[in-house]
């Protein structure tokens, strides 16, 4: 199995990486490419078909498509899989991928391609393997994103101790000049994912929580860390199907390749030899049932109207139960509301909250741009309709809900403690450790 080429071009279509490996190709498959993304538009295009015999596969990262193309029948997920360990080798050196670091890094970019693919077979594909290889030296780009692009695309979170901001965005692989004042850093960041369908009631109809374990060392020479988890957790071969202890649960859980979990079943601690770049250190799903207490309530009113107005009047008072050192941010409740509905007046008890009416899908957008933990938040949305047709509040049956919530982890998972050895060095690195939960698909039913 081979490769025949791999492309990089923006959504505006300007390739800025094109390596041509075998030369094989008989047709542009960058005009191919380019030309079905203009007609079929990014939220339609497939990341996988096949066309004239080729097969066409990328990724989208940060604004950018990385395109590989084929002329043979390679599996869809190896392919996904090769860009994505491309793209992780990129931000190693680079720091961040996006337009004006590939940019500055074109001779950098075209060494990598080199280096991980030899003829059009992939040779090599993790940082520290080709890293003695490269010899350009990475020119650092500042990045410059949007609070829910930083979090598409980091590895890392929403900071529970104050640290640097530009810490996700910071290359791994270090010049020469650097390496005399480099820091001796990592960075350890528990993310959970949360699926969740919360009822009217409160109660919780399904709940999935997937969780992450990631680092990313800066660290000299060659350290050994050591991370403990809770004592209290368990795993669900371990612990009793009916047990509804108030310990947390895994119902599965991986590791990654550099790490040795001898002491995992007894003591709940890693111990961890970093390689080069970011990676995640363990990866875990929880069990669903006994369900989690859900970290947001949403209760809806229908407030009373005069009997001639076709308007309608609701009451939304958004609860949260999380921490109330902790706060959720860039928070999104989506309603969508009838096509009857023409517009909306609102009133809100707080600062840092606007609603919007979307005209063109017919949704309301209330967004909350700090949301303390442990307290409450009302709006008061007016529903005008100039149809006659009155809007009920059955009529609405759900509401999506985006959140970050920083310091915290909807499981209950936490880091005891990170501990560094080197037996040929002595130093005290820093050590950050950080906490997000974000919502995967978090919706209220009415």
């Amino acid at each position: 199995m081979y490769i025949s080429e791999i492309f990089i071009t923006t959504t505006q279509g300007d390739v800025l990486i094109d390596k041509q490996y075998r030369f094989d190709l008989t047709v542009d498959a960058k005009a191919i490419f380019l030309n079905k993304l203009r007609n079929v538009g990014s939220d339609h295009l497939l990341p996988y078909f096949v066309q004239d015999n080729l097969t066409y596969c990328h990724i989208k990262r940060n604004g950018l498509y990385i395109m590989v193309v084929t002329s043979c029948e390679i599996s869809p997920i190896f392919l996904v899989e090769f860009l994505t360990r491309f793209f992780h080798i990129c931000k190693d050196f680079c720091g961040i991928v996006n337009e004006d670091a590939i940019r500055a890094n074109i001779l950098l970019i075209y060494e990598i391609l080199n280096e991980i693919v030899e003829f059009g077979y992939i040779q090599l594909a993790t940082t520290d393997k080709i890293k003695p290889y490269i010899q350009s030296d990475p020119v650092l780009v500042l990045a410059n994103r949007s609070p829910a692009e930083e979090i598409a695309s980091r590895l890392f979170g929403i900071e529970t101790r104050v640290a640097p901001s530009s810490a996700s965005s910071k290359p791994v692989v270090r010049t020469a000049a650097e390496q005399e004042n480099r820091k001796n850093e990592i960075f350890v960041d528990v993310i959970e994912k949360m699926v969740a369908v919360v009822n009217a009631d409160g109660l919780v109809s399904r709940m999935n929580v997937t969780g992450n374990i990631n680092v990313k060392s800066f660290l000299s020479g060659n350290p050994v860390i050591k991370l403990a988890l809770n004592e209290d957790l368990t795993l669900r071969e371990q612990s009793h199907p009916k047990d509804f202890g108030s310990h947390v649960t895994m119902e599965q859980c991986s590791f990654h390749q550099c790490v040795r979990k001898e002491d995992f079943n007894d003591s709940r601690c890693l111990v961890v030899h970093p390689p080069i770049g970011e990676f995640s250190a363990m990866t875990y799903r929880l069990a669903s049932d006994p369900p989690l207490k859900p970290p947001f309530r949403l209760q809806v009113y229908e407030r009373e109207q005069e009997s001639s107005s076709t308007d309608t009047s609701l009451s939304l008072q958004l609860h949260s139960h999380i921490p109330e050192n902790t706060e959720a941010v860039n928070v999104i409740l989506r309603i969508p509301v009838p096509g009857t509905v023409t517009g909306i007046s609102q009133q809100l008890n707080g600062p840092d909250q606007i609603v919007e009416f979307k005209t063109s899908n017919k949704q309301i957008v209330w967004k909350i741009k700090k949301f303390p933990g442990s307290s409450f938040l009302t709006a008061n949305i007016r529903l005008i309709s100039h149809s006659g047709i009155k809007t009920r509040l059955k009529d609405i049956d759900h509401v999506v809900m985006e959140f970050e919530a920083s310091g915290y982890t909807c499981s209950g998972v936490q880091i005891r403690y990170l501990r560094v050895f080197d037996r040929d060095q002595a130093y005290v690195p820093y050590r950050w450790i950080r906490y997000i939960t974000v919502s995967d698909s978090y919706i209220f039913k009415l």
